[in-house]
């Protein structure tokens, strides 16, 4: 049986416990992303580690997978996107300054301890969206007059 992916996650807990997340979510679970799809249908595939670094802050590393539908900006016809984002966050503390930070990692600020789990990985997909969708080739020319 598949466990079900928590809505909210406190990263600074799990990465303590050195715990790791992995599922799947719906498209239609992404509301932000949604305006910039053509279509909703498929999910996104998730494994992420949590841990902590030499100075135990804590880290979020691993991938996310997903096939998106984008319009391409050339010919206006679906282009199928396929998107491995891989990630890598270390988490701040409200107030904890950006000094000597591992290679390569994004800063994550909290809030509050808990996050919403659909939000960080909606973050990481809309970031990781071509500024502007096109085919390498397209097979509709449209004139400009």
């Amino acid at each position: 049986m598949r466990e079900k992916t928590p809505k909210l996650v406190n990263p600074v807990n799990l990465a303590r416990q050195g715990c790791k997340l992995q599922g799947s979510i719906a498209l239609t679970q992404l509301k932000r992303l949604q305006d910039r799809l053509l279509n909703t249908q498929g999910e996104v595939n998730f494994a992420w580690q949590f841990g902590l670094d030499k100075k135990q802050r804590p880290l979020i590393t691993g991938e996310i997978a997903t096939q998106l539908t984008l319009q391409c900006q050339r010919c206006l016809q679906p282009l199928c996107w396929p998107l491995q984002v891989s990630t890598a966050l270390i988490v701040l503390s409200e107030g904890e300054r950006e000094e000597d930070l591992p290679p390569d990692y994004e800063v994550l600020t909290l809030e509050k301890p808990e996050v919403p789990l659909l939000s960080l990985i909606e973050d990481e997909l809309i970031l990781a969206l071509p500024m502007v969708a096109k085919h390498s080739v397209c097979s509709i020319f449209i004139p400009i007059s």
